[in-house]
């Protein structure tokens, strides 16, 4: 979105080890120079450095909304350029993760995304790198992805999230470049046939091109 409308956005992959004082800094760059801070998986923050920064929030939401577009932190009035925006993002039902507090909800606008559409994002980046045809390949991808989510037990080494179709799609990206002279669809099932093989001892010729 921000794309679109050629304004600057951060995306910032939050971690139990980020420090209030480093939210801080990212959170007064945002309101000072008007740009979008995009604070990724939030609940893996600290409690006391998550409810730090919602305060943050809050009070320069109220600074736009008042349209006094002034807010203190630290002893100093600082400008809010009301073109800053927020966008918190978490998994949370992941380990490692905190309940939101309270008052998140009197300032952001809940958006539950269940699951991903992995063929869509795939597609983008087959797009992105070219590809004659990247709808069959985010397709057929997708579709062994599928399967194999399907077929296997539910245990943690066998993982067909979203991080892994990315790293198939990069994967099949570098074949491609590398071996010209395949075919598209030829490196993306090779792609994930590299992933199967690290997995399976015997790789089922289903997969096969």
């Amino acid at each position: 979105m921000n794309t679109l409308l050629g304004r600057f956005c951060l995306s910032f992959n939050c971690s139990a080890q980020n420090s209030v004082e480093q939210l801080e800094s990212l959170i007064i760059g945002t309101f000072l120079a008007g740009t979008t801070l995009c604070l990724d998986e939030f609940n893996r923050l600290s409690l006391e450095t998550m409810s730090t920064s919602i305060n943050h929030i809050l009070g320069i939401y109220q600074a736009k909304h008042s349209h006094n577009l002034s807010y203190y932190m630290h002893g100093l009035e600082l400008s809010v350029n009301p073109l800053s925006a927020f966008f918190l993002s978490q998994n949370p039902n992941y380990v490692g993760r905190s309940s939101l507090p309270s008052n998140t909800s009197s300032i952001a606008k809940i958006i539950d995304v269940p699951t991903a559409d992995f063929e869509a994002i795939a597609e983008e980046y087959f797009l992105l790198a070219s590809f004659n045809s990247p709808k069959n390949c985010s397709m057929q991808l997708n579709n062994i992805f599928k399967q194999c989510s399907a077929i296997v037990s539910p245990m943690r080494h066998y993982d067909f999230s979203l991080r892994t179709l990315l790293a198939n799609v990069k994967n099949a990206i570098w074949l491609q470049n590398e071996n010209p002279a395949l075919s598209e669809m030829g490196v993306t099932v090779k792609a994930a046939l590299n992933l199967l093989s690290s997995m399976f001892t015997v790789v089922v010729g289903v997969f096969q091109p």
